[in-house]
């Protein structure tokens, strides 16, 4: 009783305990994000097509891994579930199903990778690097899933600590490796461009993976939680898994295939285009990974809370969420809007001049940080509505709101020859962001998603 009152304890809806929960959440998405951002930014100085071409091939792979994260992530609900209500020899199932779950998808990536010159549609200026980068990390494209399943096991705790240090030895791995492969060692390794930032994005991820490995089999863990012990196949789990993860998954893959198509139109219009969508979307995306672990991490802190049956709870956490972003979008707005300068300065360190594209990336930054705002207590209202299992109805607010106000006006500005604005890109995420934010939030306060677990 005593152990079970020790981890009742450790999730409550106070300001610490949601930092705890919440910081090596944001530290694991930043990670996800941090080995793509970090190759596009060494590459950006190797050259700037170089970007061009890993951002542009990179989203077939972030759209396929993603999709499959989404699944192995749902392990966290059920660990958070059995963790709030006490049935802790529970905890290491889920996780288990989901390593299973990557095995398979590892094995069906195979032949996407072997193949993946034919699925792509990348101008040919881009393509001979872009292919390279790509094949790399659908080779190997299960591995972000599995880094996932065995964090969840963590996290649905609360305890993230060793998550956080993963995540940090990871990026520093990935950006030492990254240039070392990128631009070479004379006589010792030979320059690789694009397909050395894969390898070194591969070899970050293998690293992050063995530390989680080494902590979920260590005897403490597996005398408590039977992490070995109970990794027998688990039918109802895996398929609930599946059950709750496929909906997340079909959207966020439809999503990112969205966006790889939007991505690919701007090629074709001009690299100028490219390459502000190119700086545009790796600012967001390194800034997008707050959004992401507040998704996490509130739906963790609410599984445990409907493991207890306390609503209230969750609507306390929610408003302390709410205080988070406000603080967050304080200091984002400093680079985005007050202070772009910096942004530019960083820019002007490429070999590449790129400065004549200032006057139209200071806009872009602006309806950004807008953007980056609204997807965060988004985020915040899709996690909580995730925990109870209610994922259908924000899949469909979320297509809604990306192929009725961004890709069908996107495609119809570019069959028509209006496509000449990077701005226009922006403009209609802010449209997007908002009606999803009005409808998801109508969901949470309808309490629907709460009412289906009882």
């Amino acid at each position: 009783m005593e152990l079970a009152n020790s981890n009742r304890a450790e999730i409550d809806c106070s300001i610490k305990c949601i930092i705890r929960v919440a910081l090596p959440l944001i530290l694991s998405a930043l990670s996800s994000n941090l080995l793509l951002i970090t190759d596009r930014a060494i590459l950006a100085y190797y050259a700037i097509d170089a970007m061009n071409a890993a951002t542009l091939s990179g989203n077939l792979v972030v759209a396929l891994t993603c999709m499959l994260m989404s699944v192995a992530g749902v392990a966290q609900i059920y660990v958070g579930q059995n963790n709030g209500a006490g049935n802790y020899e529970m905890l290491a199932v889920p996780t288990w199903q989901m390593i299973r779950f990557s095995a398979l998808i590892s094995i069906a990536l195979i032949p996407i990778a072997y193949y993946s010159e034919y699925i792509n549609f990348l101008p040919s200026y881009y393509s001979e690097e872009g292919i390279k980068y790509q094949k790399v990390l659908l080779y190997f494209g299960g591995l972000p899933s599995l880094q996932i399943a065995l964090a969840s096991f963590f996290i649905g705790q609360g305890k993230g600590k060793i998550v956080t240090i993963a995540v940090v030895c990871g990026g520093i791995f990935n950006t030492f490796f990254d240039y070392l492969f990128v631009f070479g060692v004379k006589d010792l390794i030979p320059e690789m461009g694009c397909k050395g930032a894969a390898i070194a994005t591969v070899l970050a991820q293998i690293f992050q993976i063995s530390i989680l490995s080494a902590v979920f089999f260590n005897k403490s863990n597996r005398l408590r939680y039977k992490t070995l012990a109970n990794r027998k196949f688990d039918k109802k789990v895996f398929l609930g898994c599946l059950k709750i993860g496929f909906p997340l998954a079909s959207g966020r893959f439809l999503e990112i295939l969205a966006w790889l198509v939007i991505a690919t139109l701007f090629s074709y219009v001009s690299k100028d285009l490219a390459t502000i969508n190119g700086v545009a979307g790796s600012l967001h995306a390194l800034f997008a990974f707050i959004a992401d672990g507040l998704n996490k991490s509130s739906s963790t802190i609410s599984a445990n809370f409907i493991g207890r049956k306390d609503i209230e709870s969750i609507k306390k956490v929610f408003k302390m969420f709410i205080k988070i972003i406000t603080i967050f979008c304080g200091i984002m707005i400093i680079p985005f809007v007050i202070r772009q300068d910096i942004i530019f300065s960083i820019l002007s360190l490429l070999r590449d001049d790129v400065s004549m594209l200032y006057e139209e990336m200071s806009l872009v930054f602006r309806l950004t940080s807008f953007n980056i705002a609204i997807c965060s207590i988004s985020s915040i209202i899709w996690g909580i509505l995730i925990s109870g299992g209610d994922t259908k109805i924000p899949v469909i607010i979320s297509f809604v709101g990306l192929f009725g106000f961004i890709f069908i006006p996107t495609c119809i500005l570019f069959y028509c020859g209006k496509l000449t604005s990077a701005a226009a890109l922006s403009f209609f995420c802010n449209c997007s962001n908002t009606w999803s934010f009005i409808m998801l939030y109508r969901r949470y306060k309808s309490l629907k998603w709460y009412k289906q677990m009882l």
